[in-house]
């Protein structure tokens, strides 16, 4: 005899609710550049991996690899250990440990920023050249001073505001 749940009659109708999608929230930012100053950069993955989840949770097909942020995640802390492990100063030439993990870190940093990008466009449905539309350009130049969090929870605080929410 098998103990099927859904074939016992006396469990009656189940009124399951599919659980809530995460969505975007505002944030002061002010608060966020002190984050990013105190934590020496590293809260942008924290606010990069939140609306991560808010992008996946909405758009399946285009959704940003688990692989991506595992290895950013990693990658990131790595290099900065690695490069305070040399102290103040580098040697003339630096180890190709270091070299690499840089490189590593910064590519796949860029990649995932890219894509949180594409994907905040996407679900507030701006378009290049409309007021809420995050633009590439300035992304890229302000992730040079880790500043691009600040810049597309803006646009996010400003989508927000437009639609009544938040």
């Amino acid at each position: 005899m098998t103990s099927d749940p859904s074939s016992d009659p006396s469990s009656g109708p189940r009124s399951e609710t599919p659980p809530e999608r995460p969505s975007f929230r505002r944030a002061n930012l002010l608060w966020m550049l002190l984050l990013l100053i105190f934590t020496l950069g590293l809260y942008m993955l924290w606010w990069m991996y939140r609306q991560t989840l808010v992008i996946n949770s909405h758009n399946q097909d285009d959704a940003i690899p688990t692989w991506l942020v595992h290895l950013t995640m990693i990658s990131v802390p790595a290099s900065m250990l690695l490069r305070f492990s040399y102290g103040v100063e580098l040697p003339p030439e630096p180890p190709i440990a270091l070299v690499l993990a840089n490189l590593v870190a910064l590519s796949s940093l860029v990649i995932w920023l890219l894509r949180v990008r594409r994907g905040i466009n996407a679900l507030s449905g701006a378009r290049m050249g409309d007021p809420m539309w995050i633009s590439l350009p300035l992304t890229l130049l302000l992730t040079l001073f880790q500043l691009s969090p600040l810049y597309m929870q803006h646009i996010i605080n400003r989508v927000l505001e437009q639609r009544g929410s938040g």
